[in-house]
């Protein structure tokens, strides 16, 4: 099976970025927003997420298993066939 590449993308903002990485919360970190604070209403500066969350709060809570703390900054994933030729 060739390697498997993850293209991310945030939905307020549309930062985007490319993993590999699969684990709790790396498909969210790959990802990192450059928004004014208040842009969505709720974040802060630099981080997409709504629940007033720097970029590194909202990770750690996604990595705890918080599925509905990643609802506060979501993003799409698109997944293709990936390896450093790709990337």
């Amino acid at each position: 099976m060739p390697p498997i590449l993850f293209h991310v993308s945030c939905d307020n903002c549309g930062a985007y970025a490319f993993t590999d990485k699969t684990g709790p919360g790396d498909l969210d970190d790959a990802v990192r927003c450059q928004t004014p604070a208040g842009t969505p209403p709720g974040s802060v500066d630099g981080c997409c997420a709504t629940n007033g969350m720097t970029h590194e709060q909202h990770i750690a809570r996604v990595r705890e298993g918080g599925h509905l703390a990643a609802a506060a900054r979501p993003v799409t994933v698109t997944v293709g066939p990936g390896g450093p030729a790709r990337i």
